[in-house]
């Protein structure tokens, strides 16, 4: 047991090393422009070995493992856990895994501040509309009418036929021309925003375009 417990430490330890230079390389180097909060991938991909090794580091404290009279007769070995116990560990405890609870945390704020709930349609819900959200589509239905808007907020559709078919809210027979070519160009430009821009919420998607426009085109339930 004391074995496989050293063993996970050591890979564990060796696993975050690589990985935190990987992203240091790639948010530095590869993708420099980068500001703001690490992706979600990223946080994972780095919590997990880093916990590990922290609750592997902990467990060798508890049953007094001697990790050092282990390696002193393997030079290779021996480094590694120098580097694993007393270098690393220490600054995963102190630095890397509360940067990443921060990370975390304030990612789940902001995605909750950022994604629109049942409100942000109360002007169709208003009007007679049914609001659901199944497999991040956002729906809402009146009659044969049938509005989906799917959570990339990229794609917005409409059916007049009870969802037999559908068409894009931008290029169907609602509304004037030019509104919907004013649709149209909100759309590319949130689309062709910088995925950073989307993350930090410089790019906002124009979901309230859209239902301004599909609440001023839509008549009241009779």
């Amino acid at each position: 047991m004391e074995r496989k417990i050293r063993g996970v430490l050591i890979i564990s330890g060796i696993t975050t090393i690589i990985i935190s230079v990987f992203l240091v390389l790639y948010y530095r180097v590869y993708n420099n422009q980068y500001t703001g909060l690490m992706d979600w991938w990223a946080i994972v991909l780095l919590s997990i070995p880093t916990t590990v090794m922290i609750c592997s580091r902990i467990l060798v404290e508890k049953l007094n493992i001697e990790i050092d009279e282990s390696f002193k007769d393997k030079n290779l070995f021996g480094k590694i856990n120098i580097l694993v116990n007393k270098v690393v560990v220490s600054i995963a405890s102190v630095l890397i895994l509360p940067l990443l609870f921060l990370n975390l945390i304030l990612m789940l704020l902001l995605s909750c501040f950022n994604l629109p709930g049942k409100k942000t349609f109360k002007k169709l819900i208003s009007k007679g509309f049914q609001y659901s959200y199944e497999n991040k589509i956002y729906i809402l239905t009146r009659n044969e009418i049938v509005i989906r808007i799917f959570a990339n907020f990229e794609d917005f559709f409409i059916s007049f036929d009870y969802g037999k078919t559908f068409d894009r809210v931008e290029e169907s027979r609602l509304g004037l021309q030019y509104n919907r070519d004013f649709l149209k160009g909100k759309l590319e430009e949130y689309r062709t925003a910088h995925p950073v821009d989307k993350q930090r919420g410089d790019a906002v998607p124009p979901v309230a375009e859209f239902i301004d426009f599909l609440d001023h085109n839509l008549a009241e339930e009779n």
